[in-house]
């Protein structure tokens, strides 16, 4: 099929933007380097009970109205539980430190007085003044687990979009019931086969464009190279694959653009067991439990006790330090951490996990990281990332989500379609500025 756009990444932004442009009427290769659809959304489902897991992203964050939208034509449901944040040692169990009112005081601080510098600069010049020891410990264990991020290089401007956003979903554990491999199939399902090629196993190593023409170079599955070309083309590759990919010529203003961008390292773990040991320690759903400096310091479960699953994860440079490390040798530093934080036995948890289920992000070829954060001038830098370059050259993804969503699939999904509808709304320029 010859094509008016080539959309690359079959994630949840490539699809959004296929579906809208197919629903326009143009004609659209969508291309994805892996065998499956879905990206860093990736829902496999427990052989023994069904159960769903989510190997990437779980939790909606940022419910915008384009994705209410495409739940409500696909009869998904929403699952709204209370949040709640202990702090789990050994044989006891304490209230956490409340982490947003944390977030939001250290960015009353520090922002009027230093601008947009990086996290862990603000933190060394203002936090020690006015937070306590462990309020500082809470503080810098939740910015680098939950925005996956390393604090040096965390700008504080964007954090502070970032918590805006935060406080604007409310206190709920948002998640999508039956796992968010079910948007992928709404998704999936909106692509007009006679309008949208689907293709698979076929990873972009190289762009060259001129005004109005975009040639692409693949490897496909047999390792054989191929070319595809289009007038337009939408990237909506994660960060750390699109400052891979070779681009000739690199447009104007993108290098400063995209270091300003990070990509973020962050770990999860499923443990299934014979039966639900935590809820004997009155841990009830949606409870996050907080440790210290176990390899895996934050575990939680949304699952009915009668589905014994619960999730370890970290995030940050810690997570970066475990990519690589074999499946045997992360459910083993699970393991002792899950007893470390609950004061369980760790012989005696061992002999009753039924399952293990992870994913490496960090060394992923097709991810190379979790999700993405800002930097020293990501705000700005965004905005330049989003603006069609001579008509004919977009981008899309959570990295270039506004409004705080980056690192989000609400974000995501958002993305795609802002960037399709500036496609259709740009002529196609006829030479490059």
């Amino acid at each position: 099929m010859r094509s008016d756009v080539i959309v690359v990444g079959g994630g949840v932004a490539g699809l959004a933007a296929a579906g809208r442009l197919g629903e326009a009427g143009r004609r659209v290769i969508l291309l994805e380097a892996r065998a499956r659809l879905g990206g860093r959304v990736h829902t496999v489902l427990d052989p023994g009970s069904q159960h769903p897991i989510e190997l990437g992203a779980e939790f909606v964050q940022g419910k915008s109205a384009d994705l209410i939208q495409v739940l409500q034509d696909a009869h998904l449901s929403l699952q709204e539980l209370p949040e709640q944040h202990v702090r789990g040692d050994g044989d006891e169990t304490d209230r956490y430190a409340e982490v947003e009112s944390l977030v939001d005081r250290f960015l009353e601080l520090t922002l009027p007085k230093v601008g947009d510098v990086p996290v862990a600069q603000a933190i060394r010049q203002l936090a020690p003044t006015d937070f306590t020891s462990d309020e500082l410990e809470v503080l810098t264990a939740y910015l680098q687990g939950f925005h996956a991020a390393d604090l040096q290089r965390f700008g504080t401007a964007a954090l502070a979009e970032n918590q805006a956003a935060v406080t604007r979903d409310g206190p709920q554990v948002v998640r999508l019931e039956g796992g968010y491999g079910r948007l992928v199939s709404a998704l999936r399902s909106r692509l007009d086969p006679d309008l949208v090629q689907v293709q698979t196993e076929t990873m972009v190593t190289r762009l060259r464009w001129q005004a109005g023409r975009v040639v692409l170079e693949a490897r496909g599955s047999d390792e054989n190279t191929i070319e595809l070309a289009a007038s337009q083309a939408i990237l909506t590759v994660p960060l750390g694959v699109l400052k891979a990919i070779a681009l000739d010529p690199l447009p104007t203003g993108w290098p400063e653009a995209l270091g300003a961008l990070e990509m973020g390292a962050a770990r999860r773990i499923d443990l299934r067991f014979d039966a639900a040991w935590w809820v004997e320690a009155n841990c009830p759903p949606s409870t996050f439990v907080i440790g210290r400096d176990q390899p895996f310091p934050v575990w939680w479960t949304t699952a009915h006790p009668s589905l014994p699953f619960i999730t370890g994860w970290i995030g940050g440079p810690r997570a970066q330090a475990m990519a690589g490390r074999t499946h045997d040798e992360v459910a083993r530093l699970a393991l002792q951490s899950a007893a470390s934080i609950f004061g369980r036995p760790v012989n005696t948890l061992e002999s009753q996990v039924r399952a293990v289920y992870t994913h490496d992000w960090s060394t992923d070829p097709f991810s190379r990281g979790a999700y993405s954060y800002g930097g020293v001038g990501a705000l700005a830098a965004r905005e330049t990332l989003r603006r069609p370059v001579a008509g004919t050259l977009f981008l899309a993804g959570e990295a270039l989500a506004g409004d705080g969503l980056n690192g989000t699939v609400s974000g995501a999904l958002t993305s795609g379609m802002q960037a399709a509808a500036t496609l259709l709304d740009v002529p196609v320029a006829t030479r490059y500025e």
